[in-house]
């Protein structure tokens, strides 16, 4: 199994860097930590107004099909079911030149109904999983040869892992990203990297120690456990795997330092761990990256 990555100049799983290196802002780290949570807060806030009014939070343009069929990512939100940090997912893939069709899959109940209830549904979270895998299934079925990747946010880790679960063996996707996880740590990701071909890659931050080591202690991870999260510790691979730890080895892994927060606004906290420019700059690569798998 590949070590954990702590990867501060770029580039992601051991690759060459591709990230470029961003415009330096005049403003020192903390305030632009401030301005950038700030900001978030004002967006959140000004979506939730939309949708009480009737509007949609989110102008997506509709993919074509020449789109669909050159590839689909698919974004799961966290349990805020949508915000601000769906928009900067998919800004960030957007900027990376990720190609063909970007959509959002709306799993949680929306704010304020959903959040922790998003959380602790397990039934509803794996008939979502389930609704997934439908609509992974049926974009094969239409375009075969179109790539399909998956980008999770906190708790739609839980979703996005039961969808590639209820895949048939002989009909994978192409690879699972995974930013501020909320699953168990020692979660078995057998089936799941089983399911695609060029495996996982999962962010983690030991700063992120609020959501995703204490919450996640008392409320519980998206597989109901109470344990520590893949987003605050990363990837485990848990003793009685052993034998089947070559798999693991589809697994990549992100660990935050601070040169992430200069570089691309990942300060290691769960606010930020959809950064835009982190997106552009480490997890557009991976997805475009076909000499994976």
């Amino acid at each position: 199994m590949p070590d954990k990555y702590n990867l501060p100049t770029g580039g992601v799983g051991g690759t060459a860097s591709v990230a470029a290196t961003r415009v330096r802002s005049p403003l020192p780290p903390f305030a632009r930590r401030a301005a950038m949570m700030g900001y978030h807060h004002v967006r959140f806030t000004a979506m939730m107004i939309k949708r009480a009014l009737g509007h949609p939070i989110m102008n997506q343009p509709s993919p074509s099909n020449s789109d669909l069929a050159r590839g689909l990512t698919i974004i799961l939100p966290g349990i805020e079911a949508s915000g601000p940090y769906v928009q900067d997912m998919y800004d960030g893939l957007a900027a990376g030149g990720v190609p063909g069709a970007i959509e959002v899959f709306y799993w949680g109940r929306a704010f304020p109904e959903g959040y922790f209830s998003n959380l602790i549904d397990l039934r509803r979270n794996r008939s979502k999983g389930t609704e997934l895998a439908r609509v992974i299934l049926n974009h094969q079925d239409r375009f075969p040869k179109s790539p399909i990747h998956l980008i999770a946010n906190s708790g739609g880790v839980g979703p996005a892992l039961f969808a590639v679960e209820e895949l048939p063996i002989n009909r994978p996707i192409d690879g699972l990203v995974i930013l501020a996880g909320a699953a168990s740590n020692n979660y078995d990701l057998r089936p799941v990297l089983r399911r695609t071909r060029k495996g996982i890659l999962n962010t983690y931050s030991q700063r992120d120690f609020v959501i995703l080591n204490l919450g996640t202690r008392i409320f519980g991870t998206a597989d109901r456990k109470f344990c520590v999260s893949c987003g605050h510790w990363g990837f485990v691979v848990p003793p009685e795997l052993q034998e089947d730890a070559h798999l693991y080895r589809k697994l990549t892994q992100i660990k935050w330092s601070p040169e992430f927060g200069h570089r691309c606004d990942w300060w290691g906290n769960h606010g930020t761990s959809t950064s835009p420019e982190f997106v552009r700059c480490h997890v557009a690569p991976w997805i475009t990256d076909t000499s994976r798998g």
